[in-house]
């Protein structure tokens, strides 16, 4: 009798867990669709993909706010997301160092707090000096704080460990620009997706290191490898090279419009 009274606690309690978790879930889908609803057509015409047609705007706000609500905090809701967002920070990626991923004039969904530690392959918001001239940067997380990185034949290797690849058989680009899409998969098994032009170019960015990281820094790198500006140029980035942690705005959570509606609730974390 005490064992099956026992059961049921147990059973009831997971049941309660169960409920709870379901009705936070609710909460979240619902804030961010206050955020999402009254924003998507602006940022939409931000990234040229403004359209009338009521039902595609319809889907891509499912997809917009399901992406977002999955990224949220706990304790997100209606009433905090009216007050604060959530904590979320709305940033318009200014660039395509990060593509094939994010894309210039994508709107996406930062996470300012309540996002926990940083791990390896965040995607990283953060204020950067960029030969010196101060602005926002987004990069990605390749090396922790202690981690020996080094640059091989434009292969990243940290602590003497080689990244995972595997061509998709996609390209990115243009008649102008055109390169592989690469899933990169990091020690940890996080996995995303990078451009890589065949053949490379011979640059900096091909070999590089090793260093070994700071306590309190990241080693970064931008997504289309042969386009950015980053941890590989320490003489042009940041002057050490290297992303502090007090540089941290925020870590990337979702995107929330872009040019293709394809990508949109697209989650980065």
């Amino acid at each position: 009798m005490i064992q099956s009274k026992r059961m049921m606690a147990e059973i009831f309690a997971a049941l309660s867990l169960s409920v709870a978790a379901a009705h936070a879930a609710d909460e979240r889908e619902a804030a961010a669709k206050t955020l999402v609803s009254a924003s998507l057509p602006v940022w939409l015409a931000q990234a040229d993909a403004f359209t009338a047609d009521v039902t595609a705007i319809q889907t891509a706000t499912e997809r917009s706010a399901h992406g977002l609500a999955s990224t949220l905090p706990e304790t997100c809701d209606v009433a905090r997301m009216n007050r604060d967002l959530c904590g979320v920070k709305l940033v318009r990626i200014p660039s395509l160092s990060m593509a094939p991923g994010l894309l210039e004039k994508d709107t996406v969904a930062v996470l300012q707090k309540d996002f926990g530690a940083v791990r390896r392959g965040d995607v990283l918001v953060h204020n950067a000096k960029y030969q010196g001239a101060a602005s926002l940067g987004i990069t990605r997380v390749i090396g922790m704080p202690g981690d020996t990185v080094e640059i091989r034949a434009g292969d990243a290797l940290v602590n003497g460990k080689p990244f995972a690849r595997e061509v998709t058989g996609e390209t990115y680009g243009d008649d102008i620009f055109s390169a592989a899409v690469v899933r990169e998969t990091t020690p940890e098994g996080r996995n995303y997706t990078i451009a890589m032009p065949d053949p490379r170019p011979q640059t900096q960015a091909d070999n590089f290191g090793p260093v070994t990281v700071p306590t309190g820094k990241y080693f970064v790198m931008g997504d289309n490898r042969y386009n950015s500006l980053d941890s590989r140029f320490p003489d042009m980035f940041n002057e050490d090279g290297f992303v502090a942690q007090s540089d941290v705005v925020g870590v990337a959570a979702s995107v929330l419009a872009a040019n293709d509606h394809a990508r949109i609730g697209l989650t980065l974390r």
